[in-house]
């Protein structure tokens, strides 16, 4: 809640032409493959209601703003799951409305349409262009032991922005083209999720009552700003803001949690 407030807050002082989120906003343990121990069991009506009301604080904080959310893994569940268990209910929609939401869709779910937020499903395929030489994509490369940066740098013609890893990663690459020197960005912003312990996690324990025990990931809460040029060089700068407790800084100002 601490950097779900940070992000949002800063969000509402700059006032961006657009906002993204990268995915994984919804973790849905009881859809997935994963064993679900108490404390995830039942917790997806309320996830759902949290997601729905994070939708109305973005268009609050940002009322002009495009909001953008693109489906991670986690999003992916529920189709699947459905698809998996009740293939009947797969992409029904409210009668006669063929251009409206599947009622069990995360955007029908969350009232996306009710705040004007735009949801690309289709993980990994769905990405969004911030212009001709930046990409924004939940992503599906997860390097451990190293930068996933680096995945990417050798693997992409442009820049992209990433999520998907939760960490704070930024990386560059410069190769020689016939051109001369083109140089791309690989980044993520880091995440807005809990991070210690709380969340499912491949560090992460329960007691025997199946309580999730406290156990800090290699993840940070962050979330990346960019500035850009939508015409001529199409030339970008990226910054990134980490959040420590319910702490962020950009340009100098401070913001904190309530």
């Amino acid at each position: 809640e601490k950097a779900l407030d940070v992000a949002l807050k800063i969000i509402e002082e700059i006032n961006p032409d657009t906002v993204i989120c990268v995915g994984d906003n919804l973790d849905f343990p009881e859809m997935g493959k994963y064993l679900t121990y108490p404390a995830y069991a039942q917790t997806t009506q309320a996830s759902i209601d949290r997601a729905t009301v994070f939708c109305a604080q973005m268009r609050a904080a940002a009322p002009s703003a495009e909001i953008v959310w693109l489906a991670g893994n986690h999003e992916e569940r529920m189709p699947k799951y459905i698809l998996v268990n009740a293939s009947a209910a797969y992409g029904l929609r409210k009668g006669n409305t063929p251009e409206s939401w599947p009622v069990l869709s995360v955007p029908y779910l969350c009232r996306m349409d009710d705040f004007n937020v735009i949801y690309k499903p289709g993980y990994p395929a769905s990405d969004y262009w911030v212009n001709e030489k930046l990409r924004i994509i939940h992503g599906d490369r997860v390097k451990s032991s190293g930068s996933t940066a680096h995945i990417y740098l050798n693997n992409e013609k442009t820049s992209v922005i990433y999520g998907h890893i939760h960490r704070i990663e930024t990386a560059f690459k410069t190769r020689e083209d016939f051109d001369g020197p083109r140089t791309i960005m690989a980044a993520s912003p880091g995440c807005l999720a809990r991070i210690d312990g709380a969340i499912p996690s491949t560090k992460g324990g329960v007691d025997l009552d199946g309580r999730p025990l406290t156990r800090h990931e290699n993840w940070q809460q962050g979330l990346g700003i960019v500035r850009y040029e939508d015409d001529g060089q199409h030339r970008f700068s990226y910054d990134v803001i980490p959040i420590y407790n319910g702490w962020g800084m950009y340009q100098g100002k401070e913001y904190q949690a309530d």
